[in-house]
């Protein structure tokens, strides 16, 4: 008992001293930010089940508010969440009340999976970072510093902040087990449907207002407008809608009073609205195949008592509405092909859908790029099956993948196919975990909505959620909602609400699921020393570039990178010279610094446009293989349409080896 609880106490203490104790202390996070973290964890010490449900409805809403307000890019949502876990971790450690059924563990072993590839992922930076020591610091400060005020994937310790997103994913699902075991399905559910129906309110007021909508898409489909509400993403946005559809739909259906049912249609239309307005295609199929999900679940539950003599009257409404949607599918086909709709001409609603059906546009072009993505994907799988590339190397690492680079339509992107991305990044052991858990979950909710023991509403909310859950599955099959902090959070109270309170029976009956999962947790622990030595013999630096946009040809012809504030390259340490060429194109001069092996060794001022080319004599080194080339520049600038921060163009990194003697 002292060693368990000695071992939760380090473990709180260790995330005080990680984010929490940046965003705290952080100088440029506002003084009423970072006091407002102690009231949330001493309301959350106070009146845990009140603080959860209330971070259910608010915490979602909270990512504008930095836009909002003029803050800098902070998650709150994080901070909010992380002072519940810090509070309820030492409760359970001292109080002795974190009994978690076995299913729970699966939750544990992808952790241990997650945490064993993260640290694979940055051992190779062991090399140009001064050892594993010094690297570590690195890691703290960032969890101290970047993390707060939020990360580029470009990043060089982006495997750092993947890994956090879904360790802290992980933890709200076992504080969400906790508070439905106290409280039950049905609040939990129905507070997150009203946050969902808030978010989708606050998206149509985007969508009529055009405030605060993601650069990128406005560049990406200048003809159409796409909402995010307070996601980073539009489709991630749509995921999170097409999840609480059913719920909205299960509300509005058992409302007790008619006020209360109006309001609740009202929510729904928000959420159909909404929906549409993100143009996700795979958002509107999950929110279709939730709704039936939930209709089927209801009816072969029990949940919908039909007479004999409408039986066959829905059967034949059924077929009538299958029949007519087959019918308008082929007309849309026929529309959207006759019309050669295209993804880059849409212009409404209406034309992704057209756009998709066009069949004289090809696959790649109507998957938008996926395929090439998906490919590099299948061959990170096949080329590290069991313990992957490495979490959040998928990004970085796509084009070195992709059977055909050029076919990319981003030379660093995302998979676009959550579960391949999981796969391939942290191995095939840890996408069969994620399933298991969410299988899991998904059966229990199945025998609860049919359990006439329980109260109507808890197998109403069981059924509500593995109906969301499913639907959501569907959108990771073309997206990645869950690399996002706000994904995680919210996918993981939903299992949690599908999995139900816990029973006696399943700790007794999970026996062997226990032993499994401990075993799969110590193996993780044990492969890491050697996949890391394995990593570290394989690295390549001189390929790694940090800071740095992806290739692009300029006007004159060169193939040319963008910086941003600070970017560094590696060369080998035996190399006798290095030189490269910049070019500012500022509307105000910039200073470019540059520093070879940590020491400033020259000041550059960019006051013309003309290309610079620069060459340096490099000492012999023999501590380390390589060498650290850090350019730093100020300011940067965003050029018109740009949404990107720009340093100044590199081009022609090349360095000279020492002849050998003949």
């Amino acid at each position: 008992m002292v060693l368990r609880r000695g071992a939760v106490t380090l473990a709180v203490a260790a995330a005080l001293l990680g984010p929490v104790a940046g965003f705290v202390g952080h100088a440029l996070v506002p003084l009423p930010l970072r006091l407002a973290w102690f009231v949330v964890a001493f309301a959350a010490a106070v009146a845990p089940v009140p603080s959860f449900l209330a971070f259910v409805a608010g915490g979602v809403l909270l990512p504008v508010v930095p836009a909002l307000a003029g803050w800098p890019n902070v998650s709150l949502m994080e901070q909010w969440a992380l002072a519940l876990l810090v509070t309820a971790g030492l409760r359970a450690a001292w109080r002795r009340d974190d009994a978690v059924p076995a299913p729970s563990r699966w939750a544990g072993v992808l952790a241990a999976l997650v945490t064993a590839s993260a640290v694979v992922a940055v051992a190779p930076l062991t090399v140009a970072h001064g050892g594993a020591l010094e690297l570590a610091g690195k890691a703290a400060l960032f969890l101290r510093a970047e993390y707060v005020t939020g990360s580029s994937q470009r990043h060089v310790l982006a495997s750092v902040a993947s890994w956090a997103v879904v360790i802290e994913g992980l933890a709200m699902f076992w504080l969400a087990r906790r508070m439905v075991a106290q409280v039950g399905r049905a609040p939990v559910l129905a507070t997150l449907a009203g946050a969902a129906t808030a978010v989708a309110a606050f998206g149509i007021w985007q969508w009529w207002t055009g405030a605060h909508l993601l650069a990128f898409w406005r560049q990406y489909d200048p003809h159409l407008r796409r909402i995010n509400a307070t996601f980073t993403d539009v489709n991630a946005l749509g995921a999170f809608l097409a999840m609480l559809t059913p719920a909205v739909l299960w509300l509005s259906g058992a409302a007790s009073s008619s006020a209360r049912r109006v309001a609740w249609l009202l929510g729904g239309a928000a959420l159909l609205a909404a929906n549409v307005f993100t143009a996700s295609r795979i958002a509107w199929v999950a929110a279709v195949v939730g709704v039936l999900t939930l209709a089927s679940t209801a009816f072969q539950q029990g949940l919908v008592v039909v007479r004999a003599e409408r039986l066959a009257h829905l059967r034949r409404a059924a077929w009538a509405a299958g029949i007519a949607a087959v019918v308008l599918l082929g007309g849309l086909t026929a529309w959207g092909t006759v019309r050669d709709v295209r993804v880059v001409t849409q212009r409404s609603y209406l034309d992704p859908v057209l756009a998709t059906l066009n069949m004289r546009a090809p696959l790649a072009e109507r998957l938008k790029g996926r395929l090439a993505f998906w490919d590099a994907g299948v061959s990170m799988v096949a080329q590290r099956p069991l313990d992957g590339i490495g979490i959040g190397r998928f990004f970085k690492d796509v084009s070195r993948y992709a059977t055909n680079p050029e076919a990319l339509p981003r030379q660093q992107e995302n998979a676009h196919n959550y579960f391949l991305q999981l796969a391939a990044e942290a191995g095939l052991p840890a996408l069969v975990v994620l399933l298991a858990a969410w299988g899991a979950a998904l059966r229990r909710a199945q025998a609860d909505a049919g359990d006439g023991r329980l109260a109507g509403t808890e197998r109403w909310a069981a059924a509500a959620a593995a109906a969301g859950l499913i639907g959501f599955a569907v959108t990771c099959l073309t997206g990645h909602s869950l690399l996002l902090r706000e994904g995680q959070f919210v996918t993981w109270i939903v299992v949690a609400v599908a999995l139900g309170p816990p029973r006696g029976g399943a700790v007794a009956s999970g026996r062997w699921r226990g032993a499994a999962a401990w075993t799969a947790i110590v193996l993780s622990i044990v492969s890491v020393v050697p996949r890391a030595r394995a990593a570290i013999d394989a690295v390549d630096l001189t390929r790694v570039f940090e800071g740095l946009y992806d290739e692009e040809v300029f006007g004159d012809g060169r193939v040319v990178r963008w910086t941003e504030a600070e970017a560094v390259f590696h060369v080998p340490a035996s190399a006798i010279s290095v030189t490269f060429t910049v070019r500012g194109l500022a509307p105000v001069p910039q200073r470019l610094d540059v520093a070879i092996d940590g020491r400033d060794v020259d000041r550059l001022s960019l006051d013309d446009h003309n290309w610079r080319v620069v060459r340096y004599m490099l000492p012999a080194r023999r501590t380390s293989p390589y060498r650290p080339i850090r350019l730093r520049i100020a300011p940067t600038w965003r050029a018109p349409g740009d949404a990107r921060d720009l340093g100044v163009m590199l081009s022609g990194v090349e360095w000279t080896l020492p002849v050998a003697p003949p």
